[in-house]
């Protein structure tokens, strides 16, 4: 239960949420440095003491959410160099705006002489220094830290248990009875007349069950395992299709060094095949386009009427939020229908990592 609040409370759905989430911060920082300064000044006057600490006030704002922004595009990116140069010559700027500010404020105001506006305590300089920059700065950048650690761990989880679901819908419902049953059937009948096509067929369905029962349960595997499963599948299915039909399967690119998470894009060419209309020459095309870490997947089949392509099914809501666990921020997906045809296109950025990175989200 408690667990449950604390997650409620960092983990923001809303921009309401967040805005309210760190005005309470903001307010409860701001009176407990009040309250402080008020106990050890033993000054009875409180308006003051507001009213002389209100630029530190608005200034702790700004530059401790420029530090956070610096964390998120520095150093959770692992630019760690480049977060340390930026982020010392800030504090080094604030330090001095903290400086020259008041004593502006004395010249302008307070008939001091220009001379004084460089005019530097080097007992205030340590007080502001520990009190009015690295204190806060430190509390609001741990605080920002944690919570990105606690969100990440969750996701973990989550991804886990996904993960565990996965496994056993893969093994239902894209390799289940009905599907090896039709398969073998059709092998047991082409075993008369086509004993070669028999042979591999039966190879070919071996090495979907030795890839789905195996492999499936790594956060990611080569990319060439994942194209070769697909060719796999696809000439298991194509025994049960006429001479005229026709799947068209098209690479380009290198992938040999891409890695991906397993079996992404089978539900997209699960409901392909399944309400393709085979009246068509082509009635599945299916294109793959890597450069670099990018995949872009396409898929497209003519569909019967009045039969639709099922973008909600329990495979294509699985693979959606796979998608947002495993790339997110980092994949765009759209599918186009209309009452002739259904269309899939996924760009995957696969980065360098399978696992969950603090400092890589």
């Amino acid at each position: 239960m408690g667990r449950n609040i604390v997650f409620n409370l960092i983990n923001y759905r809303t921009k309401l949420q967040r805005v309210i989430t760190h005005s309470v911060l903001w307010l409860l920082y701001f009176g407990f440095i009040l309250f402080y300064q008020w106990t050890v000044s033993l000054k009875p006057n409180f308006w003051p003491l507001f009213k002389g600490d209100i630029f530190f006030f608005i200034a702790d704002i700004i530059f401790i959410y420029v530090i956070l922004f610096y964390i998120d595009t520095f150093l959770f990116k692992k630019k760690y160099l480049l977060f340390t140069a930026i982020t010392i010559a800030t504090l080094i700027l604030e330090i001095f705006i903290y400086q020259i500010v008041p004593n502006l404020t004395l010249v302008l105001f307070h008939d001091k002489r220009i001379d004084d506006l460089f005019d530097f305590s080097p007992t205030k300089d340590i007080s502001y220094i520990l009190y009015s920059l690295f204190f806060p700065i430190g509390i609001f950048s741990i605080l920002h830290i944690a919570r990105k650690w606690i969100l990440t761990q969750v996701k973990m989880v989550e991804l886990a248990g996904q993960n565990l679901k996965n496994e056993l819908n893969l093994l239902k419902t894209q390799l289940n009875q009905h599907f090896l049953f039709n398969t073998l059937n059709n092998i047991d009948s082409m075993i008369y007349y086509d004993p070669d096509k028999a042979s591999r067929t039966v190879i070919n369905l071996s090495g979907l069950l030795r890839y789905a029962l195996y492999e499936t349960n790594q956060e990611r595997v080569p990319m060439f395992q994942e194209i070769d499963y697909i060719r796999d599948y696809l000439e298991v299915f194509s025994i049960r299709m006429t001479p005229g039909d026709k799947i068209e399967f098209l690479t380009d690119g290198d992938y040999s060094k891409i890695t991906i998470a397993p079996m992404l894009f089978l539900p997209f060419i699960e409901n392909t095949i399944k309400f393709c209309d085979r009246n068509y020459p082509k009635c599945i095309i299916i294109r793959f386009s890597f450069k670099m870490t990018r995949v872009e997947f396409e898929a497209f089949n003519w569909k019967k009427i009045p039969h639709q392509n099922n973008p909600a099914g329990l495979g294509i809501s699985n693979v959606k939020r796979r998608l947002e666990l495993l790339y997110p921020e980092r994949h765009t997906l759209s599918i186009d229908e209309d009452l002739t045809s259904y269309k899939v296109k996924l760009i995957v950025d696969t980065g360098k990592s399978g696992k969950f990175d603090l400092l890589s989200q």
